[in-house]
């Protein structure tokens, strides 16, 4: 963790933290959770009773970015008389194909928060700005193409520049991440060993917004099979351990023996697993994880007939993304960017995520994370919390690079998220 204080943003910025893409669905939920966040610090502030994150997060100074004003001023008139003015709330117009107006916003902030994609095609602009104007970044994208562009081409910029920037920062891949970091974290606290594997099982509800349909389209119709399949896509050029078949993405429904329970293909392995294998190159030594560690994340099913259903929906969804006509027939009938579930649909949404791990000296530890609506809801307090914590709480924070979740904060996260109403914590242990 870096020793100081210093970063390119600092304190002579007039903003800790801009949300880009305010108006937008996801965007918009995100800056009602900050303004809920900041106005329950005030609260607790008169009340002589602040503790916790809200301590830092009272002198939150924020802004919400966009294209349009009339859109800003209107998302920022929804969070109440309190907040519907400069002092409280910031508005910043700027436009990522004008590069003036772009860098105008970056040079204005400690952090950016986007929730603008498909990131293949929009969000390229604002991370060059950020790396141009020494603005840590964090996002909500799961198209790991795009996180394995910025990796290329400016992690060891933004290691120079002490830059920080942690893309998929939302359901895609802080639960993943940070719940694989907690159980094997735990291990080595209490065994004093590394891990040899982790399995996570995934079980959620919820609906899909426009936003995300388009960055799946998007990104089947633009990244080579190949780079689909690489376990290790993200990792260092330099980390990439042997491929063993743990390492493959599950493919078809299965028995686990292990945990007495069916599972199929999980939608977001792809980019989920990538992330927690980049989390254990980038952290090696200093981490918890084994020498040896390996990762699978697979979806828990009620039994082998919603195993094999589950399987035949996902491979048909895959054939039909795969083209260009069902691909346009299929933008016809689903959500429009901008576009998702209604709040009763979301407050009808879950998520949970049981992790079975094995150490190193043959003890099995079991942990689990847990929310509500896993799409929106949740993704929002993720993401927010992601920011701020960079935005006050930099000090604690590794030199810089483009990292993960849990190379980037660890614990300090896990700890946010709990204060926000998810659940972190070990279960079971042999």
């Amino acid at each position: 963790m870096s020793s100081s204080s210093s970063s390119s943003a600092d304190d002579s910025r007039p903003y800790d933290l801009v949300l880009w893409g305010a108006t937008g669905f996801t965007g918009g939920l995100i800056v009602q959770y900050v303004a809920n966040k900041v106005r329950k610090a005030r609260e607790l502030a008169k009340a002589g009773d602040l503790s916790g994150s809200f301590r830092s997060d009272l002198a939150l100074r924020w802004a919400i970015g966009g294209r349009s004003r009339s859109k800003l001023e209107q998302t920022r008139r929804s969070l109440g008389e309190d907040f519907d003015n400069d002092a409280n709330v910031g508005i910043l117009v700027a436009d990522t194909g004008n590069v003036e107006s772009i860098d105008a916003l970056t040079r204005s902030t400690k952090v950016v928060l986007s929730t603008v994609g498909p990131f293949l095609l929009y969000g390229r602009p604002l991370v060059e700005s950020c790396v141009r104007n020494g603005t840590h970044y964090v996002d909500i994208t799961g198209e790991t193409p795009f996180v394995k562009s910025m990796i290329e081409d400016f992690h060891d910029t933004c290691k120079e520049k002490k830059i920080i920037m942690v893309p998929m920062s939302g359901f895609d891949s802080q639960p993943s991440d940070l719940g694989t970091f907690m159980v094997v974290d735990h291990i080595r606290r209490k065994y004093n060993c590394g891990t040899k594997n982790v399995r996570n099982f995934c079980e959620f509800q919820g609906g899909g917004s426009g936003g995300t349909i388009a960055s799946i389209i998007n990104l089947v119709s633009t990244t080579s099979l190949k780079e689909f399949r690489d376990p290790f896509v993200l990792n260092p050029k330099n980390a990439r351990p042997a491929l063993t078949p743990a390492d493959n993405d599950q493919m078809l429904p299965s028995y686990d023996n292990k945990s007495k329970t069916w599972t199929t293909p999980f939608l977001m392995a792809g980019a989920n697993t990538r992330v927690v294998r980049r989390s254990q190159a980038l952290l090696g030594e200093k981490a918890p994880y084994g020498e040896d560690f390996r990762y699978q994340e697979t979806q828990k099913t009620e039994g082998a007939g919603e195993a094999y259903i589950m399987a035949i929906f996902l491979l048909i969804f895959g054939i039909a993304i795969s083209f260009s006509l069902t691909r346009w027939l299929l933008q016809k009938g689903l959500p429009k960017p901008g576009e998702g579930p209604d709040e009763k649909e979301r407050e009808k949404s879950w998520f949970k995520m049981t992790f079975v791990a094995d150490a190193e000296n043959g003890s099995t530890v079991r942990g689990l994370v847990k929310g509500g609506d896993p799409g929106y809801g949740e993704t929002s307090k993720m993401a927010a919390e992601a920011a701020i914590c960079l935005a006050l709480q930099r000090s604690d924070l590794p030199d810089g690079g483009v990292l993960t979740p849990a190379s980037a904060f660890g614990l300090l996260l896990i700890d946010r998220l709990r204060e926000a109403g998810l659940t972190f914590e070990v279960t079971e242990q042999d």
